[in-house]
């Protein structure tokens, strides 16, 4: 005969028993990134590095501005020597040109007993510094002579 019409549904029956666990399924593809977090606090001080390698020397810098003017020096340097021929003592001056001042100077007794008492610089009837004076006292006659190392001397402002 024909098919009779289909049945309603049967009551829900009672939960079987767990059954066997299934084998490990392959990897999935790949998930998308995750949303950004929020920025986290600092964390503490590292400690420091080992010193890096020296680098390379930099570029030329640009030229600088001129300097300021220097201080006033000396120029033209020329000595003045003196000689006397003394008996007994004596006394010589190196006499700087007008215009010069000394800045040095010295002296020389030839006799190696003599005595140099006076190996000095001294003022002239102007009051300026342009005098080396030269003392000695020795046995008999001996050569004195006085050197005055002299240089025209800017003045300071």
């Amino acid at each position: 005969g024909e098919r009779g019409a289909r049945g309603l549904p049967g009551l829900r029956g009672e939960q079987g028993e767990q059954g066997v666990p299934g084998e490990q399924g392959e990897q999935g593809a790949r998930g998308l990134p995750g949303l950004r977090g929020e920025q986290g606090d600092p964390g503490e001080q590292g400690e420091q590095g080992e010193r890096g390698v020296r680098g390379l020397p930099g570029l030329r810098g640009e030229q600088g501005d001129p300097g300021a003017m220097g201080e006033p020096g000396l120029a033209a340097l020329e000595m003045i020597r003196e000689e006397v021929l003394v008996d007994g003592a004596g006394t010589v001056e190196a006499v700087c040109p007008p215009g010069k001042f000394v800045i040095s100077g010295g002296a020389f007794a030839s006799q190696r007993t003599a005595t140099l008492f006076e190996n000095r610089p001294d003022l002239d009837a102007d009051g300026a510094l342009t005098v080396w004076r030269a003392s000695a006292r020795g046995i008999g006659e001996f050569t004195l002579e006085a050197y005055a190392i002299c240089a025209f001397v800017a003045q300071a402002e």
